[in-house]
């Protein structure tokens, strides 16, 4: 009998230890995946700053052309309106837009929300959103995986400056 008792005792250890190990092997493995994720959604973020980059400061700076006054530029009221994303052919046009964005992980596919602000910001403190028209703009992509849910956004902001065709 003690030895049954002995033997039962040493098979509930067992059990403990690889039930542990299962769990420790299982929150590794989901670590992995949401660094994974982060990681694909902070390429998402890049991506989507590098196009809008792409782009020409406002319509009226677009090619060569030049503005002498502030009240030239798009107001903030119009930012983001009356375009198809095949229209977007400055900063602004991306406000408030919302894509989804497919990144093949693995053997699967991850689907990424993304989703852009666009305003106008202080020419002293870049990151500062300004009350009324300047030479600045800062887009920020804020993007959130949808195949696989982190409860949490990966968000990418840069400033824009007019530069020489802002000539006031």
């Amino acid at each position: 009998m003690p030895q049954t008792t002995l033997a039962l005792l040493a098979l509930a250890c067992a059990t403990l230890f690889s039930v542990k190990r299962d769990q420790e092997i299982a929150e590794g493995h989901r670590t992995l995946v949401r660094n994974e994720v982060s990681m694909l959604a902070t390429s998402v973020a890049t991506d989507q700053i590098e196009t809008i980059s792409a782009k020409a400061f406002d319509e009226t700076t677009f090619g060569d052309r030049r503005t002498t006054s502030s009240s030239q530029l798009t107001p903030t009221a119009s930012f983001g309106k009356g375009n198809d994303a095949g229209d977007y052919n400055d900063v602004d046009d991306y406000h408030l837009s919302i894509d989804t964005v497919a990144r093949r992980a693995g053997s699967g596919t991850l689907l990424f929300r993304v989703s852009t602000r666009v305003a106008y910001a202080e020419p002293n403190a870049l990151f500062t959103e300004a009350a009324g028209v300047t030479k600045v703009k800062k887009a920020t992509a804020y993007v959130e995986s949808i195949t696989v849910p982190l409860g949490s956004q990966t968000v990418l902001a840069q400033s824009f400056v007019c530069g020489s065709a802002c000539t006031w």
